[in-house]
């Protein structure tokens, strides 16, 4: 039996008994702001029934006041005498489930009880993909499909688009479900620890290996295994993950048993894979293995139709269901260009709604951004030239540079840093990369004879 705590009047009390007490429920009768919340915190009541005005006459103090303590402990319902849009929305944003106006009838009261203490049904794995947009309705119906066997497959998006929560909708629509899903960035590994990280490694493999350790490939057995951008994926690694996509068979770093696995393999990246192949950066066995199946995730630019839906799923998230954006918001939302998508949007909600003390967001603190159209034209003259030479040099038959692209971005990079005076930080944010994958190119022009030295 649920207990209810019923913040009224005694006439309000009353009319709140006659419809749920038949139904079964255990009713604790208070009225005002102090001993309301004196009862809230014995911890005894499953959902609590407040009157806007606490049943009290002292105006001092409103359902609102005890909203902001009992939230958190356990659901509640507004009841008010009057429609206030403003009552409404503020209760909501504070963690009411929701406003009733009085009288109360069984017809309307008891259907929200039910739905306010029924336990949450599990969310399907495709919920958190918000969008009714073209794009995303296919996106989802190619999900389902590709899910039901175990083909690998290559999702396709740029940055913070949502690549991750496709490859966790594909884990958790598929047989793997019940086992691991691990995601791996593998921008991040370190790239002398990418294969022990990997494939793990056997006590006494190298400095400070004092103990046997399992990769993220044996973390994963039996499940799913996401490897993000993978496109940074050093060539040694490329080689080794090649090796085990093809027998499913590993060993650890400093081991000779060879370890079966059983899994999932799915990669994404924000980079043309295809385009990194024939300038040499990417295996073109690895890139054929991986890219059985593609999944293109749209960018938010492409899909602006989704966004009233998915600042509702954001606000909903941030337990503010009661915010509205201003029209001047709206607006912005349509015009900016979004090139952090879905994830610069998240961040942008959130940032707004901790600097909104009302239910009306009013500012976003979006940042204008360059159309990426817009090219520098002594940026654009030279790309012509380049374009121009390549033409030329393949009309007459003769031989390219070794390793030319390699080469190309080798000199981006360390103009980058030349300009920035050494600042790994500032010349990746020039170049669009993260500090990881500019370190890691400079690296190369090193090791590489054929590239650019400083």
């Amino acid at each position: 039996m649920s207990a209810l705590l019923v913040v009224d009047d005694a006439a309000g009390f009353a009319a709140v008994q006659r419809v749920l007490q038949p139904a079964g429920f255990d009713l604790c009768h208070t009225r005002g702001l102090d001993r309301a919340r004196a009862l809230s915190h014995t911890g005894s009541f499953d959902l609590g029934l407040i009157d806007f005005r606490l049943g009290s006459s002292d105006e001092r103090h409103t359902g609102l006041d005890l909203l902001r303590q009992i939230s958190p402990q356990f659901p509640a319902i507004v009841l008010s005498d009057a429609a206030h849009a403003n009552q409404a929305c503020e209760s909501v944003r504070l963690g009411a489930r929701d406003y009733l106006l009085k009288p109360v009838t069984e017809e309307r009261l008891l259907p929200v009880v039910h739905a306010t203490l029924a336990p949450p049904l599990p969310p399907h794995p495709l919920d958190q993909l918000i969008g009714s947009s073209l794009p995303m309705r296919a996106l989802r119906e190619q999900i389902e499909v590709v899910a039901r066997r175990d083909a690998r497959v290559l999702i396709v998006g740029p940055s913070g688009s949502g690549k991750e929560l496709v490859a966790r909708a594909l884990h958790h629509l598929s047989r793997r479900r019940a086992k691991p899903f691990v995601a791996v960035n593998c921008a991040a590994l370190p790239r002398d620890l990418v294969e022990s990280e990997l494939f793990g490694y056997e006590r006494g493999a190298f400095t400070g290996a004092a103990a046997r350790r399992r990769g993220l490939f044996e973390l994963a057995d039996g499940g799913t295994i996401l490897l993000d951008e993978i496109e940074e994926l050093p060539p040694e690694a490329q080689a080794k993950l090649l090796r085990v996509l093809e027998d499913l068979r590993f060993r650890r770093v400093g081991g000779e048993a060879e370890l079966d696995v059983d899994v999932r393999v799915v990669a994404a990246t924000n980079q043309d894979l295809a385009a990194r192949v024939a300038s040499g950066l990417f295996r073109d066995d690895l890139f054929h293995r991986l890219n059985v199946v593609t999944l293109t995730v749209p960018a938010l630019a492409e899909r602006l139709g989704d966004l009233p839906e998915l600042v509702d799923h954001l606000l909903a998230q941030f337990g503010a269901s009661g915010a509205h954006l201003s029209r001047a918001v709206q607006g912005e939302l349509r015009s900016h260009s979004w090139p952090g998508n879905v994830r610069e949007l998240r961040n942008a909600i959130e940032r707004a709604l901790v600097f909104t003390l009302g239910p009306e967001i009013t500012s976003l603190g979006l940042q204008p951004t360059a159309n990426p159209r817009e090219v520098d034209p002594t940026i654009s003259a030279a790309i012509d030239g380049l374009r121009t030479a390549f033409a030329g040099a393949v009309r007459a038959g003769d031989s390219l540079p070794p390793h030319l692209v390699r080469t190309i971005e080798h000199a981006l990079a360390h103009t980058a840093l030349g300009v920035t005076g050494g600042n790994k930080s500032a010349a990746a944010r020039c170049l669009d990369l993260d500090r990881k994958a500019l370190e890691r190119r400079l690296q190369e022009s090193w090791r590489d004879p054929s590239a650019m030295k400083r």
